[in-house]
C-alpha cells in the first residue's frame, strides 16, 4: 500500500510564499526609511520631515525664532508608541500575506499527469 503523505508542520511555509514575503518586507522597510513630510503641520519655513509608515516615528522640530530656525535634536526624536504601532501593523501584513499565499497554495487540487 501506498504511504499517506506526511502532513506539514503548522509553522512551515512553501518557498513561494517565503520569496513573496521577502518582497513584502522589503516594500514595507522602504516605506518606514524612506524621508517624508508632515502634511498636517506647515511652518513658515517649510514642513517637518520624518520616518516610518504608516505613523512617524522619528522627527525633527525646527525651532524658528525671531531671526532663524534651528534643528531642535541633533538625531530627531523617537515616538516609542509609533515605532510599537508600525512593528504591529508590519507584522500583521506579513501573516495575512503568509496566511493568503499558503490557503491560496494548499487549496489548489494537486492533478497526476
Amino acid at each position: 500500500m501506498a504511504e499517506a503523505p506526511k502532513k506539514r508542520a503548522w509553522f512551515q511555509i512553501h518557498l513561494s510564499s517565503a520569496v513573496v514575503l521577502m518582497f513584502v518586507a522589503g516594500i514595507l522597510i522602504y516605506l518606514n526609511i524612506h524621508s517624508r513630510t508632515n502634511l498636517w503641520v506647515l511652518l513658515p519655513g517649510g514642513e517637518i520631515p520624518g520616518y516610518g509608515w504608516p505613523l512617524f516615528v522619528q522627527y525633527w522640530i525646527f525651532m524658528i525664532d525671531s531671526e532663524e530656525a534651528t534643528l531642535a535634536g541633533k538625531y530627531g526624536y523617537i515616538h516609542w508608541q509609533h515605532l510599537l504601532i508600525d512593528a504591529l501593523i508590519a507584522l500583521s501584513i506579513l501573516v495575512v500575506v503568509a496566511v493568503l499565499l499558503e490557503w491560496r497554495i494548499r487549496r489548489k487540487p494537486f492533478y497526476a499527469p
